[in-house]
Formats: structure tokens, sequence, C-alpha cells
């Protein structure tokens, strides 16, 4: 009988029986530690209040603070009616007496065809929507899509809007504000062709609308 042929049988026994021995390549291996979570880079803003919920105009942008942030008199108008899903839509006005025809005329002439905002022109629009929820990552990503600037200079986020008009470009800011938990578009008014108008209105308002002006 060949000397090969009875090892072998022997050497599989050999490995067989080691199969199950401490310490052997078959032994299961002790489970491992859970990794740690990773923490979440997303920000997602809650919704501040109800749907279908309004706030006065003048609550939620106290007149006398607004003006002395934005360096001039404004008034107040509240539109909110215009907007369902907004929790306010305030229309933000230079004070004062519009001047003539005769007079806009001649500042029209002595301003390069050019007015300005006058005593009762809309220097901007507030619409605060109060009753969405938003997650500020993807709202980034829907602006930069729609080619608008994005900053975290006013608020979680900042995106601006601008619009070819004539020779000129009008700006539109909307801001998702942290504090507030509002999303807040801020439009020009119809003479405004400047983006630091729209800014300083944006800043303005994410600045003097927070929890307190949102309750009843």
């Amino acid at each position: 009988m060949s000397r090969t042929w009875m090892v072998a049988p022997l050497l599989f026994g050999l490995v067989a029986g080691c199969k199950d021995e401490p310490g052997s390549a078959g032994e299961k291996d002790p489970p491992k530690a859970a990794a740690p979570e990773k923490r979440s880079n997303v920000v997602n803003v809650s919704t501040a209040l109800p749907p279908g919920k309004k706030v006065p105009c003048t609550k939620l942008l106290d007149v006398a603070r607004l003006s002395a942030a934005l360096g001039k008199e404004v008034t107040l108008k509240d539109t909110s009616a215009t907007d369902s899903e907004a929790a306010a839509v305030c229309q933000i006005k230079l004070a004062g007496t519009p001047p003539s025809a005769k007079e806009q005329e001649r500042m029209f002439n002595d301003n390069d065809k050019k007015l300005g905002i006058l005593p009762g022109d809309e220097i901007c629009m507030v619409t605060a929507y109060c009753a969405l929820a938003f997650e500020v990552a993807e709202v980034k990503k829907k602006c930069e899509a729609d080619g608008q600037n994005t900053s975290t200079e006013i608020g979680l986020l900042t995106c601006v809007k601008s619009i070819e008009a004539g020779p000129d470009y009008r700006y539109i800011y909307s801001v998702i504000d942290g504090d507030s938990k509002c999303r807040l578009l801020v439009n020009p008014g119809p003479s405004v062709v400047d983006e630091a108008t729209v800014k300083q209105c944006a800043k303005a308002a994410a600045d003097l609308i927070g929890p307190d002006q949102l309750k009843d």
C-alpha cells in the first residue's frame, strides 16, 4: 500500500479537528464595537406658526425701529390678504407727501432722468412665510440652481436673485431667519434699482422679526 495514501486521511482529520479549537481560523470574530454616529450637518427649520395664521405688520415690524434701521422715516401698509400662505405681507414706504408733478419733472431733468425714491414711494415689500418647514441645504441648492448668489450674511441663508430691468438690475432677497424660523422674501419697490436698499430692508426685517413678534 502506498505511504502517501495512508498519510492523506490523517492530515485531513487533523485539519478538520482543529476547526473549532480556540484561536483557530474557524473561530468567530469577537463582535466589533459600534462605530460612533456621525453628527448630521443638515439644518432643518421647523414651522413657527400654524398654517393660515396671520400677524399684523405693525406687530411684526416696529415702525420706529424700522425707520432707525433704514435711516429714514417710513410707513407700513398691511397687504397680507394678497398671499394666503404668508403670515404677513408688509409694504414699507418712505414717509412724507409726494412732490407735485411739476416738481417731479424738475427733479427728473436735474437727476439724469431718474427720480429715485420719493415720499410716498414703496421702498420694499417684506413677505414673511412662517408656516413652512425648511431644510437649509435644500433651499441653498435650489437657489444656486436658479443662478442666485447665496451666503450666510443675513440669517441662516441669504439668496439674492438679480433681474435685468433695462439698463439696471432689480434685486430680490430671500432670507431664512433662524431666530423667528420664518423665510423672509424682500422685493424692491418699483423705483428701486440698487441692491444696497433691498439688502438694508432684508437685514432690518431679519433683525426686528423674532419669536416675540409672533406670539399671540
